[in-house]
């Protein structure tokens, strides 16, 4: 997941890393928005890479500006060559040396702009370096209206000036000294494409557009359209290439394609090493074997180096503590494991997933001390920040069962249950604690019939398949006199161990993958991206003439339940009679469905009768139903 922030803009060169901010589209982490100075091939008057030093052209520059500034100016014809001078050297500078300039020297350099300014109002691409020095506070006060302003006047000076269309799309995309408009953002990007369909960064801007559906609609093919001609107009725009390595990577626009995807993460971090989202996104290949072989080693080069780029890239601090937690590429280290989860929470305050796992970490002592209520607090921030993190929601259910840094509360815990399963209907965990309240009344009326259905559903869950809804069919049914015995059968059944080893609960996805939208990730999303795969585990095999083995696999079928009720129910009588007839054992209303079935095999077998109880017999107190009840493990 890449980490979207885009709380500032700056003025760079349009090419390599002074495109790699897309309004709203994620540069590193934290990365400065970017606003694209004068790349125009029309403009003749721009010099060419300079081989003499910037602190010369800057003093020349400076010493020209201040002859401009004199109160008795030389003649008319002379003043306008000085101009022309000055105005050619700001152009060299903005365009190769901006980025190595210091504070002191910026400040210089943004006098003698203001200087030359004032002699040619009529100049739009001074306008637009203005907005640069304005938006960064760079020899002025910091001003992100009139950076706005000279945006506008630039694009009004000169309508075919497409740098200035596209730092005027920033501005709107990312509500920088106006309000955000996403339909104005779509047009200014569309404009800049229209009167320079070479300016890659427009290009870039557009595809964001088209890919979120900002001022237009979601279209995912004209996103990618738009992403390559991008990286066709700029092959060292690092930003447009981790964008279509995303398309490559997910389908977007296209088929899926993880050699691709994996070669354009590597030619951005290639193009551009200060660019941090690439080395996240390279990372996750290297880790999940997208594109190439898994490589732990160089995922946690590159989340290192990911981190190292950008100190305040979330995303890339969880994967790495990931690193260092499961010793992945290096050794295990508890203690910087923790130090990166805290780091990630503290430079993303919304990353749920980073406060999950330090509730973990508080809970199980693991690099720091033990502190119950701390690990409480995490959990509870994670569901805060992120309402659909079903993890997260299983943990709070164990601190609220177990009394872990807060009171026992069983009906809370049954609530979290509850919104675990809604939020993720595939995670085995949450369906798991479920099933453990159904069986045991924790927070909730006891209900076999529906800690049958939960179990079915965390196999499900294991095996990687689609888990339905939950209904409430067979708890309506044990309702009934004569169903009861039914709903323990099924039940009992449900603890029947699918395969010789009890399946582990689920655990957090290692590798977010952003998207999520900022969702995503931390979004999540959490965050948004590639998971871990759930073991497979077979389902339990079901007896043909089993009801319930038709209410779970056929939800749809409601109009045969009747039907199914019906012979069940004589099913039942006939075992009643065969009971009947043993005079020197006592009758037994309730019994399991092995032990029925083994009556009705071999009639020398003497059954032994199940207790008149909604209670769990203790026969099924199998290694998977006390799996259930609530550990640890749950919390991973």
């Amino acid at each position: 997941m890449e980490n979207e922030h885009s709380s500032a803009i700056c003025l760079k060169k349009e090419t390599s890393d002074a495109a790699t901010s897309i309004p709203s589209m994620p540069t590193s982490a934290s990365g400065p928005t970017v606003l694209a100075s004068n790349t125009s091939s029309s403009s003749s008057s721009i010099a060419a890479a300079p081989s003499i030093s910037f602190e010369r052209i800057l003093a020349e520059c400076i010493q020209l500006a201040e002859t401009l500034e004199k109160p008795c100016p030389a003649s008319e014809e002379l003043e306008q060559k000085n101009i022309a001078l000055v105005i050619n050297k700001i152009h060299s500078l903005m365009q190769h040396h901006i980025d190595s300039m210091s504070l002191t020297e910026k400040a210089k350099l943004f006098k003698a702009l203001s200087a030359v300014q004032r002699k040619d109002p009529e100049n739009a691409r001074l306008w637009n370096y203005l907005s640069y020095f304005y938006q960064g506070g760079y020899g002025c006060y910091k001003n992100l209206q009139y950076a706005f302003h000279c945006c506008q006047t630039a694009t009004k000076k000169d309508s075919s000036y497409a740098d200035a269309w596209y730092n005027l799309g920033l501005c709107y995309a990312n509500g920088l000294g106006c309000d955000k408009n996403p339909q104005q953002a779509f047009h200014c990007y569309q404009t800049a494409t229209q009167k320079n369909s070479n300016l890659a960064a427009a290009w870039a801007g557009l595809a964001y557009c088209y890919e979120n559906g900002l001022g237009c609609d979601k279209n995912p093919q004209q996103a990618f359209r738009c992403y390559q001609t991008a990286t066709q107009k700029d092959p060292n725009l690092a930003a447009a290439l981790s964008k279509l390595g995303n398309c490559y990577s997910n389908g977007l626009g296209c088929d899926k394609n993880p050699q691709q995807a994996f070669r354009c993460y590597q030619t951005a971090t290639q193009k551009d090493p200060s660019y941090a989202a690439a080395w996240y996104k390279l990372g996750n290949c290297y880790s999940n074997g997208l594109g190439c072989d898994k490589n732990p080693q160089q995922a946690f080069y590159c989340y290192q180096t990911a981190t190292q780029k950008d100190p305040n890239f979330a995303v890339a601090w969880n994967n790495l503590g990931n690193c260092h937690e499961n010793g992945l590429g290096c050794d295990k280290n508890p203690q910087q494991a923790f130090s990166c989860y805290q780091t990630a929470t503290q430079k993303d305050p919304n990353f749920a997933a980073a406060w999950n796992k330090l509730g973990n970490f508080y809970a199980d002592g693991l690099g720091c001390d033990k502190n119950p209520q701390q690990a409480f607090h995490c959990y509870q921030t994670a569901t805060q920040k992120d309402p659909n993190f079903a993890a997260a929601w299983v943990n709070l259910d164990y601190c609220y069962a177990n009394g872990i840094g807060c009171d026992k509360n069983p009906q809370q815990a049954f609530r979290c249950c509850e919104t675990a399963t809604q939020k993720d209907p595939n995670f085995a965990a949450a369906w798991a604690s479920l099933g453990n309240c159904y069986a045991n009344g924790l927070g909730c009326s006891q209900d076999l019939a529906m800690a049958a259905q939960c179990k079915q559903r965390e196999r499900l869950a294991q095996a990687g398949q689609t888990v339905p809804h939950l209904h409430r069919l067979a708890s309506t049914m044990s309702a009934a006199q004569d169903s009861q015995p039914l709903a323990l059968q099924a039940y009992t059944l449900s603890q029947a161990p699918a395969s010789s080893q009890t399946a582990a609960p689920r655990v957090l996805p290692a590798f977010s993958s952003i998207a999520s939208s900022s969702s995503s990730i931390a979004s999540s999303s959490q965050p948004a991206s590639s998971s871990l795969a759930s073991p497979s585990v077979p389902l339990p095999s079901l007896t043909t003439n089993s009801f319930f083995q038709q209410v779970l696999t056929t939800n749809n079928q409601v109009t045969s339940l009747q039907n199914q009720i019906t012979m069940y129910n004589a099913r039942i009588q006939q075992l009643k009679a065969q009971l009947a007839q043993k005079a020197d054992r006592p009758k037994a209303t309730k019994r399991s469905y092995a032990e029925a079935n083994s009556t009705s095999s071999s009639s020398t077998r003497e059954a032994t009768p199940v207790p008149a109880t909604t209670a769990v017999p203790a026969a099924a107190q199998s290694q998977e139903e006390r799996a259930m009840k609530p550990k640890n493990s749950f919390k991973k």
